[in-house]
């Protein structure tokens, strides 16, 4: 009888030992999967290594512009509006471009400054004198005829007057009309107040009023309808261009 007991005992101790075996091996297995991912994996990136790097910042974060982009190209400086050049800072030479008869050319010109305060570029074969104070002429030296008489004109001018006595000064030749957008010639368009033109079988008269640096330039082209006008005519709207306002 006690050893049937001692038996059953030792049955039930086994059994209590192998269910205490299985409890352990689930619970072990339970713990392994909430284990969380680790903090690198979960950004999707290595973790920055501890020590004495820890904390640097990286040499794409310590990267410095470059010094071009630091210091940025200056655009050229430009004269302001109204502010008058100064003629020695000119260039003593310059070629101007010309279109005769359908071909350019560019064609040598000298610095040349006036008494009222204002310079050009003249081109050989030109000439330039004072008709009389605050007009000047600018002429062909071989055919005088063709000319442009030049007046400077203060910046605060009543243009819509002076375009009203130039009209009446031109219906002594003839019918006035007013050249805009492409009839005025290339050189100066964009220049002009105003542009106006009259004209007989024999003579063009031009009266044109150009916008100058802090000025006005008032113009008036003489030309004969002769042989010399296609060559000549041409050459003088390049050079009224280049006047400028000096000090």
């Amino acid at each position: 009888m006690n050893l049937k007991r001692r038996l059953g005992y030792a049955m039930l101790l086994a059994a209590l030992a192998a269910s205490l075996t299985a409890c352990m091996g689930t619970g072990g297995g339970a713990d392994e999967q909430e284990q969380p991912p680790a903090a690198s994996e979960e950004a999707g990136g290595a973790e920055r290594p501890a020590g004495d790097d820890a904390g640097q910042p990286t040499a794409e974060e310590t990267e410095q512009p470059s010094e071009e982009a630091e210091q940025p190209k200056e655009a050229p400086a430009e004269q302001p509006a109204g502010e008058p050049a100064n003629a020695a800072d000119l260039p003593q030479t310059a070629e101007l471009e010309i279109s005769v008869e359908g071909e350019a050319a560019n064609v040598p010109a000298s610095l040349t400054t006036s008494e009222q305060g204002y310079a050009f570029y003249l081109m050989d074969g030109f000439e330039f004198a004072m008709e009389e104070p605050g007009k000047d002429l600018i002429f062909h030296a071989d055919f005088p005829e063709y000319y442009a008489r030049v007046e400077m004109l203060p910046a605060d001018v009543d243009v819509e007057s002076i375009k009203t006595s130039s009209t009446e000064r031109l219906k002594a030749v003839g019918d006035v009309v007013e050249m805009t957008g492409d009839e005025v010639h290339s050189s100066v368009r964009g220049r002009e107040a105003f542009f106006l033109h009259a004209s007989t079988s024999e003579l063009s008269q031009n009266i044109v009023l150009l916008k100058g640096n802090g000025t006005y330039f008032l113009v008036t082209l003489n030309f004969p309808n002769g042989e010399a006008a296609e060559g000549v005519t041409p050459r003088f709207y390049p050079m009224l261009n280049s006047l400028v306002a000096v000090r």
